[in-house]
């Protein structure tokens, strides 16, 4: 719910994320994919008077990482 009233709702959302990991000795190297589907959704949102405002999500986004044990 948006308001106290209990009247405006968040549009539901069912997100799709992905990882993977490659592991050689020392170093390790992760790949992490999220919003796969490039779907638009918000997961907080407030009201402007009675206009709800919604904060938009990150579309289809990529992060790597590299490790290195010590």
């Amino acid at each position: 719910w948006i308001d106290f009233k209990n009247t405006t709702t968040i549009p539901d959302y069912i997100i799709l994320n992905s990882s993977l990991f490659w592991n050689q000795g020392k170093y390790s190297v992760g790949v992490f994919v999220n919003n796969l589907t490039n779907r638009q959704y918000f997961n907080s949102a407030y009201l402007d008077g009675d206009v709800p405002k919604y904060f938009v999500q990150m579309p289809l986004n990529l992060m790597i990482s590299l490790k290195y044990k010590l």
